[in-house]
Parts: structure tokens; C-alpha cells; sequence
């Protein structure tokens, strides 16, 4: 008996060891389960050798413990994850971060006299337009880099620096340099448009009671994914298209904010809100005249295709469920098409009806969050977390005009959790598990693994790419089939957990998370 003794109790911190040591990070909350199991292991070996007297002592241990855990949860306060490896944040009961945030946010009152920059001024300035999540092609590519990246030698300069509601919304940025994002301030959303020039509010569209976290019956957990809106908002010909967590749409005029039409997908459609609530950037397709929004995680209509100038349904695409990445518009094997990340599959569509071309499984209902990144002609790359294998798959048409869909291989070397991977070269460069990697497009396989940026963001600029860290850290650097080297940061960026992807607006960088918002002016390339 004393030998089982001392077994489990070396047990207990291999074991933990080994949880703490699997890639797939999102295991690690099983420690605390793990813990409570190995202290009852413990006790009950313990009283098994003298039932009579141990007993006594297990149970005094017992109610111990029991005062610590009530002790425990009467002090602190369950606070969403402390980073994308899903372990539990707690903090003080009487900590006054909410209420230190809304009197910061309380301070900021719209301007409609703020200063907007004029097309040629904001062009003179650096910036540039980006109308689109993650740039024009909604993937975080950037063919021209106008900037230099050894910012020791030339550092960014800082415009301004604003508190900010909470949300992992990004930015935005119309011709005359407003920047538009996504909030939560209180039991409101809020689509929010800033000066460029100040960061001040220029107009707010506000829809009161209208909180992910008011809706937790749907969404058991939810918590854990923090508080806000998610998806992006997007600009097109002077209007702004955005959804809320919750599924409420709004077309607002770019210039005042005024709503042009509104529409709410539980309430209007039937659209049930998922765990983690909407997430996916509204996608315009204008020659069809509609704008295109992700719906339910569940199965059934899924997708909407909503009239731009009215927001009446136009038909809507039933699959296994919306996830949480936005759609894309490419030409796959010659053809135009909607690509639709889903639930438990992926999806080509014809975007002038949504009727479903092809459709390959890609089993579990675990969150796919990253964009799918076009290689060739016919073949796209598909990636993930959560213990599922990226993709690539080789999609072709037949004479007679029918699709299949090949799965050229699977790989667990590439999983991005919030972030897309970047194709370069002949290689796929992302966050796996945190963790910035590369893997060949032939085969797979691992090419390299290098630095630990946390569960953050991407963007590939040339032969440049922008990291924006977990811990608020924004890193430049090259690229290389051996590597990536770093040659400029902005320690003193973020200074909390970032999930939000920057925005790139020519030279203007736009970073923020769920507290702050920083614009900054990179320095110009050398001519």
C-alpha cells in the first residue's frame, strides 16, 4: 500500500508534465481536473491502510479543502481565458477593470466636427483605404510593402493611443481615413467610426441591450471567448456593412453613421446565435447586388445573401453550420466561386444563387476560425486547431461542368487557432499552437518552428511579415526558407491579451484588443 502511495503521488506531476507538454493547447484546462483527481487518488490511498484512524484525518483534509475552494471563488471572480490556451482567468472580486474601462470609455463623446482627412491629405500621410478584413483580398496579404521595416533605426511614430469597448472587431478605414471598428460599451454594440488624425469618435451606432453574454442560455461558456462583437465591418461605396455578435445586421451611411436599413438574424430569419457568437466579416458581392453574412452553427440555412440597398433576403445556403472564418470570393478550377468555411465541411458555391458546386467533410465541431488561402488554380489551403488536421485539397471540373474535390494530404504541423496562415514561396507560415512555423505546400511537413508569439495575428506584406503578439507586442521581420528574422518591435504597443488582427491602411497601422486602440505611421521605404 505505501508503495501505491508513493506512486500516485509521483504520478501526479508527470501527469501533469504531460498535459502541459501537448501541442494541441486547448488540453491544458484539464489540469485543475486533473489536480482535484490525483488529491482524491491520494486521500484514498491514505485511508485504505487504517480506515479507522485515517478516516479522521481524510475527512478533516476534506473539509480543508472545502474552506479553501469557498474561500477561493468568495475572493475571485471568474474572468473569460488568460491567452488562446483556454486556461481559466480569475481575478479579485472587488477589481475595478470593467468599471475602469467604462469611465474611460464614458470620457470619449462623439465629434461630428472631428477632423476627417481630405483623400489627398490622408494619401500624403501614408494612409491608404482597406475596406476589407484582413486587406483587399480578405486573406492578410500585402503584394507592396511602402514601408521600412528596421524600426531601430526608424521607428514607428505613435498618433494617438484611445481606450476602446471590448471586442476582437479590427479596423477598417474609408478614402477620407476613417477607421471603423466594433464594440461593446456596456450592454450595447456598437459600430464605431474614429479620426484618423485623433482617434476621436466621429459617430456611433449604438444597439442597445445587445450583449453576447446576455444571450448564455444558447451559449454555455461563451464567457470564456471574452466579451464583444467579433467580426469586421466592412466599407463599400460610402456604406458600412457589419454585423454583431448576436446576428444583428446594420447598412449605416459612412459619412453620419445613420442607419440605412437594419436586419437581425434570430429574430428576422430564425438564425440561432453560436456559442461563440458571429464572428465572420460580411462579405460584398456586387454584381449580384447582396451582401453576404454567416448565421447559425448549427445545421440549416447558414448563410444570407441580403440585398445591399434594402437588406431583404435575397436566398440563403444550408450546410452543416457557419464557423467563425469569413467568406471569400476566388476562381477555383476556372470558375467564379464563394469559398464557405462551415461547420463540418468546406464549401464552393455559385455566388449568384449560393447553390453548392462541391463540398469536401472536414469532420469536428470545434472552431475554424482561419481564412482558406488559395495555391494554384485549383487547389486551397484549409487550417485549424483544436486537434483537427489542416488541409490541402485540389478542386477540378470535368467537361460535363461537375466538380470534385481531391484531399492532397493532411497535417497537424500548421494549426491556427485565431489566425490564417500566409502562403509564400512554396510554404505556409502561420501561428501553430502559438507558435510561429512554416511547413511545405507539397507534402505537410514541418519546415521550421521558431518563436513563441502567443495565440496572435499575421499579416505578409512582400517578403515581410507583421506579427501582432499575443501579449500586445507588434514584431516585423523577413522571411526566409530557413526562417523568420526579426528587425523591428513595438514593445510599448498592447499591453494585455490581443486576439484582434492589426489593420494595414498603406502606412497607417491600426492595432487594438478588447481595452486600447493605437494608430501608428510606419516609416516610408526608401525610394
Amino acid at each position: 500500500m505505501r508503495a501505491l502511495f508513493w506512486i500516485i503521488l509521483a504520478l501526479g506531476p508527470l501527469v501533469a508534465l504531460a498535459i502541459w507538454q501537448i501541442e494541441t493547447t486547448m488540453y491544458r484546462w484539464s489540469l485543475p481536473l486533473w489536480l482535484i483527481i490525483w488529491v482524491h487518488l491520494i486521500l484514498l490511498v491514505f485511508t485504505l491502510k487504517d480506515r479507522a484512524t485515517r478516516s479522521r484525518v481524510a475527512f478533516r483534509i476534506y473539509l480543508g479543502l472545502l474552506a479553501l475552494t469557498v474561500c477561493f471563488f468568495s475572493l475571485f471572480r471568474y474572468e473569460g481565458s488568460q491567452s488562446g490556451s483556454s486556461m481559466p482567468k480569475y481575478v479579485w472580486r472587488w477589481s475595478q477593470q470593467n468599471e475602469d474601462l467604462a469611465l474611460a470609455l464614458k470620457g470619449r463623446s462623439a465629434k461630428p466636427d472631428a477632423p476627417a482627412i481630405s483623400s489627398t491629405d490622408f494619401s500624403l500621410e501614408g494612409g491608404e483605404a482597406v475596406t476589407d478584413f484582413l486587406g483587399p483580398g480578405r486573406d492578410g496579404k500585402f503584394p507592396e510593402r511602402k514601408f521600412r521595416i528596421d524600426w531601430a533605426k526608424a521607428p514607428p511614430e505613435e498618433i494617438w493611443r484611445s481606450p476602446i469597448g471590448r471586442g476582437w472587431s479590427s479596423f477598417v478605414v474609408g478614402p477620407k481615413g476613417r477607421a471603423i471598428t466594433q464594440e461593446q460599451v456596456s450592454d450595447a454594440e456598437s459600430v464605431t467610426a474614429l479620426s484618423l488624425t485623433d482617434g476621436s469618435i466621429i459617430w456611433t451606432h449604438r444597439n442597445p441591450n445587445t450583449r453576447l453574454l446576455l444571450e448564455r442560455r444558447e451559449n454555455a461558456g461563451a464567457r470564456m471567448g471574452g466579451d464583444g462583437p467579433r467580426s469586421t465591418p466592412t466599407i463599400h461605396e460610402g456604406k458600412v456593412y457589419a454585423i454583431g455578435s448576436t446576428g444583428k445586421v446594420d447598412c449605416l451611411q459612412l459619412e453620419s453613421g445613420d442607419s440605412i436599413w437594419a436586419k437581425d438574424l434570430k429574430q428576422d430569419f430564425g438564425s440561432e446565435v453560436p456559442r461563440w457568437g458571429i464572428s465572420a466579416a460580411p462579405l460584398i458581392v456586387e454584381d449580384h447586388g447582396y451582401v453576404l453574412v454567416a448565421g447559425q452553427e448549427s445545421e440549416g440555412p447558414c448563410f444570407f445573401a441580403l440585398d445591399l440597398e434594402s437588406g431583404k433576403l435575397k436566398w440563403s445556403i444550408s450546410a452543416s453550420g457557419a464557423s467563425y472564418s469569413s467568406p471569400v470570393r476566388r476562381t477555383i478550377a476556372g470558375i467564379d466561386q464563394l469559398i464557405l468555411i462551415c461547420a463540418t465541411e468546406v464549401i464552393g458555391a455559385n455566388p449568384a444563387d449560393g447553390s453548392i458546386l462541391w463540398s469536401h467533410p472536414w469532420k469536428s465541431r470545434f472552431p475554424k476560425v482561419g481564412q482558406p488561402q488559395q495555391i494554384s488554380d485549383t487547389d486551397i489551403l484549409v487550417t485549424a486547431s483544436y486537434g483537427m488536421q489542416s488541409l490541402r485539397l485540389s478542386i477540378t471540373r470535368s467537361d460535363s461542368g461537375s466538380f470534385s474535390e481531391e484531399e492532397l494530404w493532411q497535417s497537424n504541423r500548421m494549426k491556427t487557432k485565431f489566425s490564417t496562415a500566409q502562403i509564400w514561396n512554396n510554404l505556409a507560415v502561420g501561428l501553430d499552437e502559438g507558435r510561429l512555423a512554416a511547413i511545405d505546400l507539397q507534402t505537410g511537413s514541418k519546415v521550421w518552428k521558431k518563436e513563441k508569439f502567443g495565440f496572435g495575428q499575421n499579416l505578409l506584406i512582400a517578403d515581410s511579415l507583421l506579427v501582432q503578439a499575443e501579449n500586445g507586442d507588434v514584431v516585423v521581420g523577413s522571411l526566409s526558407s530557413s526562417g523568420f528574422s526579426e528587425t523591428g518591435r513595438i514593445g510599448t504597443a498592447l499591453s494585455s491579451m490581443t486576439w484582434n488582427a492589426p489593420s494595414l491602411a498603406g502606412r497607417i497601422l491600426l492595432v487594438r484588443n478588447d481595452r486600447e486602440a493605437i494608430a501608428y505611421r510606419l516609416p516610408a521605404a526608401d525610394r
